[in-house]
């Protein structure tokens, strides 16, 4: 299977693989592209290339609950097996590479910030980048691979404004 490396200058560098819905950028691309299409404004106009069907396969793909995730995804396989060396194969490596271009511009050790580990025990790496003017937070699910971990995801948090306002407040009584 065809990868790619990432290397930063002084920090992780990580490997990402092509063509697998299960890791890697095309799961990237299928599970978070309404995210990365804010980084990315080509990559929306590369997948509307596709046929409505895939489009539509796509989109239950990033919307899909945990338990339905895997359904959504083995949807999509099963239609690119049936679809083999066709359009819709170049136009999904097309997507990988411009987020794999994207990576290569943010993923360095300047904009490193740190690597977590979630209470799931899965390894994040975060990285701060722009996102329309807004600091954003990048974060790379990896493997645990020492040396070279593997890119499985990768999505972005953003900073969360106050949805609500205190109905009254407190003050200090004295007595």
């Amino acid at each position: 299977m065809e990868r790619r490396i990432f290397v930063t200058d002084c920090g992780p560098s990580f490997i990402a693989v092509y063509d697998n819905l299960f890791q890697g950028l095309l799961h990237i691309v299928v599970r978070h592209h309404r995210q990365l299409e804010k980084a990315i404004p080509a990559l929306e106009k590369v997948l509307k290339r596709l046929p409505r069907a895939l489009q539509n396969q796509l989109a239950n793909a990033t919307v899909a609950a945990p338990n339905n995730r895997n359904v959504a995804l083995r949807a999509i396989e099963t239609f690119l097996a049936d679809n083999k060396a066709t359009v819709e194969q170049k136009t999904l490596r097309e997507a990988q590479e411009l987020v794999a271009d994207y990576f290569d511009q943010v993923i360095t050790y300047a904009n490193f910030v740190k690597k977590n580990t979630t209470s799931g025990g899965k390894i994040e790496q975060r990285f701060n980048v722009d996102l329309d003017g807004v600091p954003t937070t990048l974060v790379l699910g990896t493997s645990k691979d020492a040396f070279f971990p593997k890119i499985v995801t990768a999505y972005f948090l953003t900073p969360r404004k106050q949805m609500w306002k205190p109905r009254c407040t407190m003050t200090k009584a004295t007595i």
